[in-house]
Order: C-alpha cells, then sequence, then structure tokens
C-alpha cells in the first residue's frame, strides 16, 4: 500500500500508474499527499534538534506540494491529537513515546489524505487518552471520507475504526466480517487466543 514492496501476485496501483515504480515528481508529491503512514515506532529520530513545530510544518508543505491546501496550522493539528499549542517548541526526543505517536497521527493528517495507514498507532498512548484520540479519529475519517486500514492487536482501535476486519494467521486470511461476528463466532486457535487476551472486549460485544 506504501509503494514500497513489489507483490508476489496481483498489482497495486495509484491512479493508474503501478507501484512500486517509476513515478514523475508531480506524481509522488500526490501520492506522498494521498496515502499516509503511521507506524508503531511514530517518529524515527534522524535528527536531536528537530522540533515538532519542524516536524508539523513540513508535513503543512507537502500538503500544498501535493495540491492538498486547506487552512490547518501546527496548533490545530496538535489540538486534534489533544496536545496543547506548548508542544510546538518541543523537540520530538524529549516527547514520551505516547506523545510521539500522536504527533505522528498529527503529521500523517496534515495532508487530508485519501487512505491511512495505521500500524499499531496508539499503543503507547495512555488507555485515557486512546479513547478520545481513537473518537476524534473516527470522526475525522468519517467527516473526511479516508479510508482507513489498521494493522492492531488492539480490538478497541479496530472496533472503532474498522467496519470490517481480517484476521490473519501465518499470512492467510482466517476470517473476515465485522469484529462482533468474527470475534465471537470464530474458533480459530488465533482468534481464541484474541478473544481471551481481550475479555472485556468479548463480553461486550456478546
Amino acid at each position: 500500500m506504501r509503494g514500497l514492496v513489489k507483490p508476489e501476485t496481483g498489482r497495486i496501483a495509484f491512479q493508474g500508474k503501478p507501484l512500486p515504480g517509476k513515478l514523475a515528481r508531480k506524481d509522488k508529491n500526490r501520492f506522498a499527499g494521498s496515502v499516509r503512514h503511521v507506524s508503531q515506532n511514530g517518529i524515527p529520530l534522524r535528527d536531536p534538534r528537530l522540533t515538532v513545530q519542524s516536524y508539523l510544518t513540513t508535513a503543512l508543505k507537502e500538503a500544498r506540494r501535493a495540491g492538498r491546501t486547506h487552512p490547518t496550522t501546527v496548533e490545530s493539528l496538535l489540538n486534534f491529537v489533544a496536545l496543547n499549542a506548548s508542544y510546538g517548541g518541543r523537540t520530538i526526543m524529549t516527547l514520551s513515546g505516547g506523545e510521539r505517536q500522536r504527533v505522528a497521527l498529527a503529521r500523517a493528517l496534515a495532508t487530508r489524505p485519501d487512505v491511512l495507514l495505521l500500524d499499531e498507532p496508539l499503543t503507547a498512548i495512555d488507555p485515557s487518552l486512546r479513547a478520545e484520540v481513537l473518537r476524534r479519529l473516527g470522526t475525522l475519517a468519517s467527516d473526511l471520507g479516508i479510508s482507513v486500514l489498521v494493522v492492531s492487536h488492539d480490538l478497541e482501535a479496530v472496533e472503532r475504526l474498522c467496519d470490517t476486519v481480517h484476521i490473519l494467521a501465518d499470512g492467510q486470511f482466517i476470517a473476515s466480517g465485522p469484529l462482533r461476528e468474527v470475534l465471537i463466532k470464530g474458533r480459530h486457535p488465533v482468534i481464541v487466543d484474541l478473544r481471551e487476551a481481550a475479555p472485556l472486549t468479548a463480553q461486550r460485544l456478546r
């Protein structure tokens, strides 16, 4: 989906052009704005002097290059992920793991993408804040028509963001459908393990 790995079967394309592949600069900018990614590692630390303000300002420039200009500011991006404006002056390396994950999410949303790929994106966030961030993200995705693909063991995140889930085991789909149906009715050992690892969620979905 990020255009980095060639599929063994099938075909991935962006606006009719195959991925991975050689895209013109204009198409690369469009792809970078349209498909955004947040990993469980949050933000890679390449420069210890990098500030949150600079990190998010770069994302807003990416939005303009992709032709996705909109009236969004660094302050509004921080507010969306429940961080106050004072965080703009902080360096990335001084943030906690949960704060980095929230800033990474803010950066991904700076372009108002068409597709948002989330790989265990909120695991380091305090549970009380996680629910609020998930609520805001779900609302924004619905309002803006953002397609969200979540890779996670966090059933709360999956439930809030995904109408359809696919359970993987050994690289194969073993079940697909609404979370309630898959989690409660599934008999595969992997699904049983998921159910036992999240008894409160399983009980609520019954």
